[in-house]
């Protein structure tokens, strides 16, 4: 006994059900996405905030500019992050752009902070 052959309309409507199950996944991994990448940011701003605490530990002073103090500023962080000083321990760092749909900033109390 020999297999029947694939039709052309069984074969759309497979088509037609593996791309209504693709476009009903698409807004989980975005949303997916999304969180993945504030996580990361928020690891990222964790991190900075750590360099900059044991600067200050060090030399009783914030840097003016977070190259010295950071190891991998300008290749890792400089696109992502800027860096402001206000004062000798005041000191914030903040997304560039929106991720996830929002700005993150920690500054020395080291709490991350969400804003639109």
């Amino acid at each position: 006994m020999g297999r029947k052959p694939v039709t052309p309309v069984e074969l759309i409507i497979v088509l037609v059900v593996a791309g209504i199950l693709i476009i009903a996944a698409l807004p989980a991994y975005s949303r997916y996405a999304a969180a993945a990448a504030v996580s990361a940011a928020r690891g990222d701003l964790k991190i900075l905030h750590s360099y900059v605490e044991a600067y200050f530990t060090w030399n009783q002073d914030v840097p003016a500019r977070p190259d010295g103090a950071i190891p991998g500023w300008s290749a890792r962080y400089s696109g992502k992050y800027a860096y402001t000083r206000y004062g000798p321990h005041k000191y914030e760092f903040a997304t560039r752009e929106k991720i996830g749909g929002v700005y993150l900033f920690i500054d020395q109390r080291g709490t991350v902070e969400e804003r639109n």
